[in-house]
C-alpha cells in the first residue's frame, strides 16, 4: 500500500501516472571531481588545502601535480567493483593521460573517494582538459569535465566567467576580499590582478594585498600595494596592481617554525558616498579558503 498525503489551505493536487521502480543492482553516480585532490590528504605533500588552480604556474604544478580524484556513490542494489577512469588532452587535444584507478568495493548505499594519488605533471604549458567518469563491472556515470591552464606565471582560482558582484568601496564602508593560495616551491609576487564589475565609478580607488596564513588560520599582512585609481577601459576587464618590490613566498616546511601554510591575495576598496567599487565573482569557491573583512 501508498499513501499519498498533503495539506492545503485552499488548492488541491489531482495525482495520475504512479509507477515503483525496483531499483537496479548496478547504479553508480559520480558525485563531484577535482583535480586538487582537496578529498584527501597528498602523500606527497606536507600542507596543502589541496584547491583546483583553473591557471597553475608550471613551477607549482611541478612541485605538485595534478592529483584527479572522483566522488563516487553506489545508488544500486548490489556491491560493485568501481574504478575512476581518467582521460586528459592538451591544447591540440592530444591525449597526454589516460588511466583508471585500481578497483574499489563499494557497498550498496556507500560513497567512495577514487583517485590518481601518484598524481599528473603536464609536459608543456596551455590548457588541459580533465575528463572524468567511474565504471564498475556492469555500469558506468556520466562525464564530468574540468579544465586547468598551465601557465608560465599566473596563479588563478577563477572558473573564467561572472556569477555576482562583491561591492569593495560604497557608502557604508570599504571591504577586502581575499582568497587562499598554497605555494609548493619558492617564488615572488610581483602583482595582483582582479576583475572590475562594470557598475564600478570612474575614479575610485581600490588596492591589493598580501597576507601568510598561519597554523591557526589567522591572516598576517605582509605587503599592500599603491593605490590604483580605475579608468573608463578598467570597467569590465581584468586590471593587474603590482607591488613596489616583489614579495617572496615559500613553501610551508616543517624543520622551520612559523613558515606560513598558505597566503591569501586579496583587493580592497575605500569607503565613498559616491564613487562605488564592485568586483566580478566566481560561481563556486571551496569552504573557509575565501573571505570578506
Amino acid at each position: 500500500y501508498i499513501k499519498i498525503g498533503w495539506s492545503a489551505r485552499v488548492y488541491f493536487w489531482m495525482i495520475d501516472d504512479m509507477k515503483i521502480v525496483e531499483t537496479p543492482d548496478h547504479k553508480l553516480k559520480l558525485l563531484e571531481s577535482n583535480y586538487g585532490g582537496w578529498n584527501t590528504t597528498s602523500p606527497t605533500t606536507t600542507s596543502s588545502y589541496g584547491l583546483d588552480y583553473t591557471f597553475n604556474p608550471m613551477n607549482q604544478v611541478m612541485a605538485n601535480p595534478y592529483r584527479v580524484e572522483g566522488l563516487v556513490a553506489n545508488l544500486g542494489g548490489q556491491t560493485q567493483n568501481t574504478k575512476l577512469n581518467i582521460h586528459v588532452t592538451d591544447a591540440i587535444g592530444m591525449t597526454v593521460l589516460s588511466t583508471s584507478t585500481t578497483d574499489t568495493l563499494l557497498a550498496v548505499g556507500d560513497t567512495g573517494v577514487l583517485g590518481l594519488w601518484s598524481g599528473f605533471t603536464p609536459a608543456t604549458p596551455g590548457p588541459h582538459e580533465f575528463k572524468v567518469w567511474a565504471t564498475s563491472d556492469s555500469t558506468m556515470t556520466d562525464t564530468l569535465t574540468m579544465q586547468s591552464i598551465v601557465t608560465d606565471t599566473i596563479y588563478g582560482r577563477d572558473n573564467g566567467s561572472q556569477s555576482t558582484w562583491y561591492g569593495l568601496g560604497r557608502s557604508c564602508g570599504g571591504m577586502i576580499i581575499g582568497v587562499y593560495y598554497d605555494v609548493f616551491v619558492q617564488d615572488q609576487v610581483s602583482s595582483i590582478s582582479v576583475f572590475i564589475d562594470d557598475q564600478s565609478v570612474v575614479g575610485s580607488d581600490i588596492f591589493v594585498s598580501l597576507y601568510e596564513i598561519d597554523s591557526n588560520n589567522d591572516k598576517i599582512y605582509i605587503d599592500q600595494s599603491d593605490d590604483y585609481t580605475l579608468q573608463a577601459s578598467d570597467l569590465n576587464s581584468w586590471v593587474t596592481i603590482p607591488f613596489f618590490n616583489p614579495v617572496d613566498v615559500f613553501p610551508p616546511s616543517s624543520p622551520a617554525p612559523g613558515t606560513p601554510l598558505a597566503y591569501m591575495a586579496a583587493v580592497g576598496g575605500y569607503a565613498h558616498p559616491l564613487d562605488t567599487t564592485t568586483i566580478a565573482m566566481s560561481k563556486y569557491t571551496e569552504p573557509a579558503t575565501c573571505y570578506i573583512q
